[in-house]
């Protein structure tokens, strides 16, 4: 008779626990996160050129205070300050929208 491995029930794993085939686990990290030294916690890695979410999701630096909501608990869109980049965005909208009204006429 074989006996399941259950070892995972007693693991101290951060995220992501894999058990072996008879017996001993293995800790394992969901994308954008690595495994520490302790073999147990996972931590963020997000490359350089991108933003950390802080739930190990990473998203283009681009994307930050952009006006959408591109990470999973919204951190992309969070501390942010109307910047060079919305201003414009917004003048140009207004400055469009008398020409389509003018058009409709």
């Amino acid at each position: 008779k074989v006996s399941m491995n259950m070892d995972c029930i007693t693991a101290h794993c951060s995220h992501i626990c894999i058990n072996q085939d008879t017996t001993g686990y293995t800790c394992s990290c969901p994308y954008g996160m690595d495994l520490a030294r302790d073999k147990l916690t996972c931590q963020e890695h997000c490359a350089e050129n991108v933003f950390s979410c802080g739930d190990g999701q990473c998203v283009p630096t681009d994307w930050r205070c952009d006006g959408s909501t591109d990470c999973n608990n919204k951190a992309d869109e969070f501390n942010c300050t109307l910047g060079a980049e919305v201003i414009s965005v917004h003048n140009i909208t207004l400055e469009t929208q008398p020409d389509i009204s003018e058009h409709e006429k």
